[in-house]
């Protein structure tokens, strides 16, 4: 039986990606950075006022961004999800396959869902989402002997809403059992408001690690920077919070380091965070020093903000491998 690094759990979408003006997002109605669930219909209009724009097409979704980016740094993962009876579930699979990750996908009757990612003059990202198949993923199912025989379960926080619920936490169950870590990414500060009250209890019963981002972090504690890192820090053993070129703050079992943000050109900031998640998990299962977990973690982010889409485009095994002897040497 193959043994995975990380299993990861998620919305497996389409990214449609394309450069817009601020002032096409107002016209739509759209707030910048924002992420809104459309309907098919909705979505369908949107793609029609885009014609003629020139866009990229890539295989893309939070947690399976997460372990695209794991395999592309050296790590063995999987992703569990559904897709449509259509081209498009091909293509999502042809994407997972190309970064090393064994695809565990369901087809569902509704369109493999797509997510139309504008990217403003600043590099900001904003989303207008149709799930499609991917809401219908239910806890028959789940591969349990993926997550049986992963050392993380990687969820992203989207999974904790709605219908998907009970999948990830049967997900996050069987993964305690066999004593596997749980990963747990909160996505979104709308997504926090809406499920604050579940997503806490999931996080405090279920999560080792867990990934956000500063206004995430004040979202889901209700208090302050400092504050809110305290409290994550009594409730998870391993928090990471990004701050984009401001760097990011790690807690590795009660040791805290402030890491800094490895400067690139930003072609765009979609998928960053997930693939910080990726290199964050790659080193922890590799190395026990908070500053080299938290180097390879910014270094592997960097590596997809200067990427005009939300994946690295090419194989990052061997740097990986010279930055953690660099980071040996150096901590």
């Amino acid at each position: 039986m193959k043994h995975y690094d990380v299993c990861a759990m998620g919305n497996p979408l389409l990214d449609i990606v394309v450069h817009v003006e601020d002032d096409f997002l107002h016209a739509l109605g759209i707030r910048k950075a924002e992420m809104r669930l459309v309907s098919k219909d909705e979505s369908a209009r949107i793609l029609g006022l885009l014609h003629g724009k020139p866009f990229l097409v890539d295989a893309g979704g939070g947690a399976a961004n997460t372990v695209a980016g794991l395999g592309l740094l050296g790590g063995v993962g999987a992703f569990m999800g559904m897709v449509g009876e259509d081209e498009n579930a091909q293509t999502y699979e042809q994407g997972l396959k190309k970064s090393r990750v064994d695809p565990h996908l369901v087809r569902g009757t509704q369109p493999t869902g797509y997510a139309i990612t504008f990217i403003t003059p600043d590099g900001e990202r904003t989303f207008a989402t149709y799930l499609g198949s991917a809401l219908g993923f239910r806890e028959e199912h789940l591969n349990p002997t993926n997550i049986q025989h992963s050392a993380i379960l990687h969820i992203e926080g989207y999974q904790l809403e709605g219908e998907q619920t009970r999948a990830a936490e049967k997900a996050m169950q069987i993964a305690k059992k066999h004593r596997r870590q749980v990963a747990i990414s909160l996505a979104d500060t709308h997504l926090i408001h809406r499920t604050h009250k579940h997503m806490r209890r999931v996080v405090e019963e279920y999560a080792d690690i867990v990934f956000l981002n500063e206004q995430e972090a004040q979202a889901f504690t209700r208090k302050t920077s400092e504050d809110a890192l305290s409290e994550l820090a009594r409730m998870v053993r391993n928090v990471a919070i990004t701050r984009g070129d401001k760097g990011s703050t790690l807690i590795i079992e009660k040791r805290r380091v402030e890491i800094p943000a490895v400067a690139v050109h930003v072609e765009n900031t979609n998928g960053a965070g997930d693939m910080y998640a990726a290199g964050m998990l790659y080193a922890l299962l590799r190395s026990n020093n908070p500053e080299t977990i938290g180097n390879i973690a910014s270094w592997a982010a960097a590596q997809v903000v200067s990427s005009p889409v939300a994946r690295a485009q090419r194989d990052l095994r061997q740097e990986a491998k010279e930055l953690f002897k660099q980071s040996d040497i150096n901590t």
